[in-house]
């Protein structure tokens, strides 16, 4: 199947004020995107309740439009709805602890008022979009709704028992069943209200794992699939978490993806963060395209530097289904690939090729990397005989990272932190420097 390419992610439209820019988007004019993502809220398209103001919109599909590129639209509503939609009488509301207050999809007043507005949206964009997110399904642009940490548990109990009692007072047993019958009739209303225009649901745990989220979501991807994907694809799934390490095997970011691409043209990812430099976007980039991303929306920081123009072409072209060859950069995924299987000393002179930085002590190194274990590799010749060490601190894709292991040698806690290396070998014969990290301790 042939994908749709590269999305360029213009600015939202979400603060009151003067609206970024859509006719004069520098996304119109880039020549390695296939098209670009018009995200706007809800509570700036009507914000008064007196009907919906599609200037915004409609300067940057037409600007699309007239540049040959397509559109894909977000409309955002659960937190970012109108204050005018939280006064409606008898609205239900969720007040999480953190996120604050959003409207909940099973809601039937809200749904009143939401499919309204697609209505309306549907009647000025339907058939001059590429595809159209699913929004309402959680209190942002995902499908997260009530949060939870990974051993199961809800974050705050008081946000899954609020939940849950919306959910008793409407008429369902509890939140796990009210959000997948919220979801399902949206789904209905889209599929009914967009008759030209795929529709993506965007991944995201509704709920705490312990509280059936991971089911719940799923669920839905099935229903979906098998509900509009006989015949010309509605149904697609999009993930936001797309970066060089991310998602994983196993991931319902990855299997999601994967059982999707087959059936709808939509599929894909977004970014999760920009990546600023070419080695990594390329890691992503194939990532997401392994998963079976059709498409796939990036950051003007990665879209518009000119470091990047055979990677983001490469990416396009494959995207496309064009029988393009794949840039010298893809190095850096062959060489991620086969980490563990004795690349040896090629390994130390690939990063000059791919473009991959790291920082140590205030400068840049070049390096290879394997995202899936959290390795780089670069070259002894840069560092002289002042290697980093154990405990170290390197920053990489923003991020500060501590380096937990060398070559052969592993990390062993004692009072105070990080031991000190006793198992290094130096091998003067290879010239390569494996360096392990953590995740990440900040930003």
């Amino acid at each position: 199947m042939s994908g749709l390419g590269l999305f360029y992610l213009a600015d939202s439209y979400a603060d009151p004020g003067p609206p970024p820019p859509s006719g004069n988007s520098p996304g119109i004019t880039n020549q390695y995107m296939q098209g670009i993502c018009w995200r706007e809220t809800w509570e700036r398209l009507d914000p008064n309740g007196t009907g919906p103001d599609f200037d915004w919109l409609n300067d940057g599909v037409t600007a699309s439009e007239n540049a040959g590129k397509l559109s894909a639209l977000t409309l955002l509503g659960g937190r970012f709805s109108p204050s005018w939609v939280f006064a409606t009488p008898n609205i239900q509301i969720l007040s999480l602890v953190e996120q604050g207050d959003t409207t909940v999809v099973w809601d039937p007043i809200w749904q009143g008022l939401w499919q309204t507005a697609n209505e309306a949206l549907a009647a000025e964009f339907d058939g001059r979009s590429a595809y159209i997110d699913m929004s309402g399904i959680g209190h942002g642009s995902e499908s997260f709704l009530v949060p939870g940490f990974p051993d199961g548990t809800a974050k705050h109990q008081q946000d899954m028992d609020a939940a849950d009692a919306l959910a008793v007072l409407a008429g369902y047993a509890d939140a796990f069943e009210a959000w997948q019958a919220g979801v399902a009739w949206l789904m209905s209303m889209m599929n009914s209200v967009w008759p030209n225009t795929p529709f993506n649901l965007i991944t995201g745990t509704p709920l705490p794992i312990n509280f059936g989220g991971p089911t719940a979501l799923q669920n839905m991807y099935d229903l979906g699939d098998a509900a509009y994907n006989g015949s010309g694809g509605r149904f697609g799934a999009e993930a936001h978490d797309l970066e060089w390490n991310s998602p994983t095997d196993g991931q319902p970011s990855a299997t999601i993806i994967q059982q999707l691409s087959p059936r709808c043209i939509s599929t894909g990812y977004e970014f999760g963060d920009s990546q600023n430099d070419p080695g990594l976007l390329n890691l992503s980039l194939q990532r997401g395209i392994n998963y079976g991303a059709h498409q796939i929306r990036l950051f003007p920081s990665d879209a518009n530097d000119p470091a990047s123009a055979s990677v983001l072409s490469a990416a396009a072209n494959q995207l496309l289904g064009n029988a393009a060859p794949i840039v010298d950069d893809t190095t850096t995924i062959t060489v991620a690939e086969s980490f563990n299987e004795g690349i040896g000393l090629a390994l130390s002179d690939a990063f000059s090729v791919v473009g991959t930085t790291f920082g140590w002590n205030g400068q840049r190194f070049g390096c290879v990397l394997n995202a899936d274990q959290n390795v780089l590799v670069t070259s002894k010749l840069l560092f002289g005989t002042n290697l980093p060490r154990i405990g170290d601190v390197i920053n990489l894709a923003g991020k500060d990272r501590q380096i937990t292991g060398r070559a052969n040698s592993a990390e062993e806690f004692v009072p105070g932190g990080l031991s000190a290396e006793n198992t290094f070998v130096n091998d003067p014969a290879n010239p390569s420097l494996a360096i392990q990290f953590s995740s990440f301790i900040g930003k």
